[in-house]
């Protein structure tokens, strides 16, 4: 009895049951290397890289703008320390001060030697910008001048009323001088403010005032009265 010669592999590669292969299937051909694995490609986001080359620029102009304001910096006269009105200057009472910005007046650190030897016109604290207005040649009261204490109640006098400032006083009516037919007025159109403090004890506002000597008696019986207040004038051109 022969037996029948094994059927061969069938097209696709397989076996009919209980036959074997005489030949190994064909393997599909492996694709090149580089093209095994798929490639990902970035995402482009235009929003972001626009984004950071608008954060360099600003960067960039801030230094700019910063560079620029140092060079703007003016070297300018301040106190160094507190000075009364009154007070000559002294070399050792001035210090440079670097200004930036505009809106401020001050005088130039040039011009220091030509402070030193006049006088403060107000009692002025450390720190203190120093302008043309604050300085006078002249000791303190001026020819034809007097320096008057005035106590005004709280509320008497402007806040802003402060040393190197320009003020009116007035006599303001009060039970006693009503009672003696005395009326309201203007006792001293301008008069220049030296200092200003607050007494603990009574809370009135105490200003050192430097008014006409033919004014000076009655500025001092109504501050005396407690009929006095004072109104706040503009700053002189």
């Amino acid at each position: 009895m022969t037996t029948a010669p094994p059927s061969p592999p069938t097209a696709n590669g397989f076996v009919p049951h209980g036959a074997r292969p005489t030949t190994s299937p064909a393997l599909p051909p492996l694709p090149p290397l580089g093209e095994r694995v798929p490639r990902m490609r970035r995402q482009r986001r235009p929003a972001l890289a626009a984004g950071g080359a608008l954060l360099v620029l600003l960067c960039g102009v801030s230094s700019a703008a910063l560079v620029m304001s140092g060079d703007d910096r003016l070297r300018v006269l301040a106190l160094a320390r507190d000075v009364p009105a009154g007070h000559v200057l002294a070399a050792g009472d001035l210090r440079v001060a670097e200004l930036g910005g505009s809106g401020l007046s001050a005088l130039s650190a040039d011009g220091a030697p030509n402070v030193v030897g006049q006088m403060l016109t107000a009692t002025l604290p450390a720190g203190t910008l120093l302008n043309d207005s604050m300085l006078t040649p002249t000791p303190l009261p001026a020819t034809g001048l007097q320096l008057v204490a005035v106590a005004v109640k709280p509320g008497g006098a402007p806040t802003e009323a402060v040393p190197g400032r320009d003020v009116s006083v007035l006599r303001v009516g009060t039970a006693a001088n009503a009672a003696a037919g005395a009326t309201p007025t203007v006792l001293v159109p301008r008069a220049r403010v030296v200092s200003v403090w607050t007494d603990a004890t009574s809370g009135a506002v105490i200003l050192s005032l430097q008014v006409p000597q033919a004014n000076a008696l009655a500025v001092a019986q109504a501050s005396a009265s407690g009929a006095v207040a004072v109104t706040l004038l503009p700053v002189a051109p």
